[in-house]
């Protein structure tokens, strides 16, 4: 032995390779001598860190020679160094089954092997990275051949963990199992570019390793690195998933679907440790999401491929939602999202979707996830705008922050943020607040739908509004006070109507308008007809500014009542008449530059459309006005406005109106990019809605201009989403109370602030969303359940004793056959329906 040792100790660079080779041979021969703790000790940790060394000498002298391939003597010498790897990584391999024969072993007794053998693989995973593909083409026989034994050789290190292994509860033996697994953690990537196959192998040992030792090293071992590597090696498979590739997109998706569950394997076997990894779940979470609605808005064709892994993703954040929930709170403060933010919004709305299923209160961070969507939503427009898989993500949100609030806001903060973001700059956020806040108003009693909107209106009247101020945070309130009281019934639209007399509160019916004024009292519209009669009977040679004001007010407002004919005032043909002197008036260019001339036509032009559909203003009239306002830009949104209200209306039978339409709608397209592009998009639209006069208005275009817009149409695949609920959103949570009776228990939404009125005297303080539904989606539906159950005439008796034999039939299939928490959910529910019947 001491020959040996001497032998051993006398290698270093000098040495040829020839030579080093047989004493490195003799030297591994030797183990079998002896005990092989001793060998550890006296020769393999001598001699592993010689071949590391002469490993590094030969590859870098192969990079050197590497430069002159076309030099015979450097590509011999090129390839006897490549043949001495080969020769060395066959040695090292004869080692590894001598340890296989003599396992498991302490991990002290193959401490070398730990430490050199992942070093010998990655500088020949180097090498061969860092090689110009000439290099590798010329030498392609000897690297393969040097591959191969490589792959025997990781497969050997990753067996000899898995299975040929002991470990001992002493400080040494953990540390160096710790040190072993923080090491494996970096080898599919160093080792992947060799053999793919190695991701698969290497994140099986470690999960296997991780789970057998996992009490013995969860103190010890740095969880968050083989986290954070997991989640880049997630989302770059995801980058590059490819299903038009035939060969490689089965073996993509099984790595991928197999790293997920890695990661969630491994969060289980951790979960106590839980607290000291939050952050990297945290990221991970974010950046899975934001590179799957990447994925879905790229490939959307993935979206059923990528759903088994969304769902397991899902299920690991319910199982980590409690901690994770406590670090969210300061989460969004001291991370840089930057493009993440639609994977942080992403994750926000999954959260929103586990807490509305739970029975636990989660109002003390409800009010935080709400705000945080609304924070970081300005980020994610881009995604959220577009149609199909991340069209379907914005309707998701709407729904579960709806459900959440529902549910979940006891403390009644949810209402206040929502309403807050309807009122500030952003438009996204605002619109997605506006759709939150209406679905929740539209699943709550009509009485408490009244006195938020009571609230509001209240407010409204004491507000200062300018007129010629065009802030959209108004329109978005008009928005909003309109859609609360569209889902009034008649009878409850009378009791606004009673408390704001349009006579009395003119700035409360600018914000609500007329279109859905109950018709029982249409005659307290002829105040309004009145007043503005007598605004432009008031024009006088010296027009103010006041009297411009007041008709163009006034006007505006009556335009919102869908039959102004209806209204029995004798003054209605006055403010018909002054629409045919404005429109005989003489507009040209250098008057269309006029700020008075813009106002007036932005608030007569609904009216103007009524007017000409009811045949009270002429076309021939009007539209050579709109062909001159068309050309300049300020006027072009009502001008196309007016095109839309007639289209809507289907009065285009009529020849001289078809042609004048036809005439507006070429010129519309030869105009500016916006208008134009406005225009298609509209016209595209009614390809669903109104096929027919569509089809009629393209047989009269000229045919350039009707394939321009059949071009368009076709297209324009995804139909626009203009509903709130209903048919748009088709959601278990949204058949709560239609058929369903496994629903959370119902929470209700503030109704009332400090300083509200409220003087509705019956306003129910329960919701009771459960009876109305929370979707209208299919109302025969639950007619005919009714239906059904009206037809049955059995007596309470023989309903009783069916309900009898189903018990004895229960509790003989109890004996045997456990109940889940489902069929205890239905128990309770039962029992509670006899109980209240009783």
């Amino acid at each position: 032995m001491e020959e040996l040792e001497a032998k051993i100790d006398s290698l270093n660079s000098s040495v040829s390779n020839a030579t080093f080779v047989d004493s490195v041979k003799a030297a591994i021969e030797a183990v079998n001598q002896v005990e092989v703790s001793i060998a550890e000790e006296r020769i393999i940790a001598k001699v592993f860190p010689l071949i590391q060394a002469r490993f590094d000498q030969i590859f870098a002298d192969n990079a050197t020679f590497c430069v002159t391939v076309d030099d015979d003597l450097m590509c011999a010498l090129t390839r006897e160094n490549l043949e001495v790897i080969f020769q060395l990584a066959e040695i090292v391999q004869e080692f590894m089954n001598y340890i296989h024969d003599h396992s498991p072993m302490q991990l002290s007794c193959i401490e070398s092997v730990l430490k050199y053998l992942p070093l010998f693989i990655q500088m020949s995973a180097d090498h061969w990275k860092n090689s110009a593909d000439e290099y590798k083409t010329v030498f392609n026989e000897e690297l393969a051949k040097l591959f191969e034994v490589l792959k025997h050789l990781y497969a050997s290190y990753l067996y000899l963990l898995e299975r040929s292994i002991q470990v001992g509860e002493n400080g040494e033996e953990i540390n160096l199992l710790v040190d072993a697994l923080t090491v494996l953690c970096e080898m599919p990537k160093v080792f992947s570019v060799i053999d793919a196959s190695s991701i698969l192998s290497s994140w099986k040992c470690f999960t296997t390793v991780t789970s057998n030792y996992s009490q013995l090293i969860e103190n010890d071992l740095d969880i968050r690195v083989p986290i954070q590597l997991l989640t880049d090696d997630i989302c770059e498979m995801l980058k590059s998933l490819n299903p038009r590739d035939a060969q490689t997109f089965p073996r993509q998706l099984k790595i991928l679907t197999y790293l997920v569950k890695v990661l969630c394997k491994i969060t289980y076997n951790f979960k106590p440790q839980l607290s000291k990894f939050a952050s990297e779940m945290l990221e991970f979470f974010v950046k899975f999401l934001c590179y799957l609605s990447d994925v879905h808005a790229n490939k959307a064709f993935l979206k059923e491929t990528t759903q088994r892994i969304d769902a397991e993703v899902v299920k690991l954040l319910e199982g980590l939602l409690g901690t994770l929930l406590e670090l969210l709170k300061g989460f969004s403060k001291i991370t840089k999202l930057g493009e993440s933010s639609c994977g942080y919004v992403a994750l926000l709305a999954k959260i929103l979707q586990i807490i509305s299923n739970m029975s636990s209160d989660w109002s003390d961070v409800l009010p935080q996830i709400i705000e945080d969507i609304f924070e970081f939503l300005p980020n994610c427009c881009s995604y959220l705008c577009m149609d199909g898989p991340n069209g379907e993500m914005y309707q998701h949100l709407i729904v579960q922050a709806g459900l959440a609030v529902l549910l979940q806001d006891s403390t009644f903060e949810c209402s206040q943020v929502l309403l807050k973001h309807i009122l500030q700059g952003n438009g996204f956020a605002a619109i997605l607040a506006l759709e939150v806040y209406c679905l929740i108003a539209s699943n709550i009693s009509p009485e408490e739908c009244l006195s938020l909107l009571i609230n509001l209106l209240y407010a409204i009247q004491e507000m200062q509004c300018g007129f010629f101020t065009n802030r959209p945070e108004i329109s978005y309130l008009k928005c909003l006070v309109q859609r609360l009281y569209s889902i009034l019934p008649d009878t409850l639209k009378e009791e606004v109507v009673k408390l704001f007399r349009p006579e009395q509160h003119i700035q409360v019916w600018r914000f609500l308008e007329f279109a859905n004024f109950p018709n029982k009292s249409r005659k307290l519209l002829e105040p309004i007809v009145e007043i503005t009669a007598d605004s432009i009977h008031s024009f006088t040679d010296q027009i103010t500014e006041n009297m411009i004001v007041n008709v163009g007010e006034s006007i505006d407002l009556l335009s919102t009542i869908e039959d102004l004919a209806l209204i029995n005032s004798s003054k209605a043909s006055i403010i018909v008449g002054f629409l045919s002197k404005f429109w005989s008036c003489r507009i040209d260019n250098g008057i269309c530059s006029n700020n008075i001339l813009k106002y007036m036509f932005w608030k007569i032009s609904r009216i103007t459309a009524s007017c000409i559909i009811e045949g009270r203003l002429k076309p021939s009239l009007v539209f050579p006005k709109f062909q001159v306002m068309l050309k300049n830009q300020s006027y072009s949104i009502p001008v196309l406005f007016i095109i839309n209200c007639l289209i809507h209306s289907e009065c285009l039978a009529d020849p001289e109106l078809l042609r004048e339409t036809t005439g507006l709608i070429t010129l519309a397209l030869r105009s500016h990019n916006t208008v134009r592009e406005s225009e298609l998009e509209m016209l595209a639209t009614f390809n669903y809605s109104h096929k027919k006069v569509l089809n009629v208005l393209l047989d009269s275009l000229n045919p350039g201009v009707a394939q321009e817009i059949f071009g368009r149409i076709e297209a324009f695949k995804t139909q626009p989403k203009h509903q709130i609920s209903g048919q748009m959103f088709v959601h278990k949570c949204l058949e709560w109370g239609v058929d369903c009776d496994d629903y959370p228990p119902a929470k209700k939404i503030r109704v009332e602030g400090k300083s509200c009125h409220n003087p509705v005297p019956s306003i129910k303080k329960q919701l009771n969303h459960a009876t109305r539904g929370l979707t209208y989606e299919n109302p025969i539906r639950s007619q005919s359940n009714d239906l059904k159950y009206a037809e049955d005439d059995s007596s309470a008796t023989e309903a009783i004793q069916r309900i009898k034999g189903e018990v004895k039939c229960l509790l003989k299939i109890g004996r045997t056959e456990k109940l889940t928490a489902k069929n205890y959910a239905d128990l309770r529910m039962l029992m509670s329906q006899l109980s209240s019947l009783m």
